[in-house]
């Protein structure tokens, strides 16, 4: 379960939580004071928040396995043509090195696939309002 704090409730919305109850945001921040965290506390918030709110990273590994499947499926035609015309092609490790890469691609461009899918589901399963109201009229108050 996520961690949820003041900053990723708010986000996207131009309100704030203050004592239980939802008021507009004026945009002021604390700009007094140090903090508590240390180094690790600070990165390990900034993770969080970019972690929960973002697939970015998801998109980017996919982008990722893009760019070595496709450098490596180069590598290998490279060294199919230089066996075929020159009769000459590097022996060993660097065709097992190449096959490596090229499946450590695949299978990071399916792991983004896969980790988007998830994300996507876990979005729509979050229960979210649809709409936030900032006022409610001619409606009676529940007490």
């Amino acid at each position: 379960m996520a961690i949820k704090t003041v900053k990723s409730l708010k986000a996207g919305t131009n309100f704030t939580l203050k004592k239980g109850i939802i008021c507009p945001d004026n945009g002021e921040g604390v700009n007094k004071g140090k903090t508590k965290l240390n180094l690790f506390g600070l990165f390990d918030y900034g993770m969080n928040g970019i972690i929960s709110h973002s697939t970015i990273l998801l998109r980017l590994s996919t982008i990722i396995g893009t760019i070595v499947a496709i450098g490596s499926f180069g590598l290998i035609v490279l060294y199919i043509i230089l066996k075929l015309v020159l009769h000459n092609s590097p022996h060993g490790i660097t065709s097992l090195m190449i096959f490596i890469l090229f499946f450590s691609g695949i299978q990071m461009i399916f792991l983004g696939i896969i980790g988007e899918y998830i994300a996507k589901i876990f979005n729509q399963s979050i229960e979210k309002p649809l709409v936030i109201e900032k006022e409610l009229i001619n409606f009676e108050q529940d007490k």
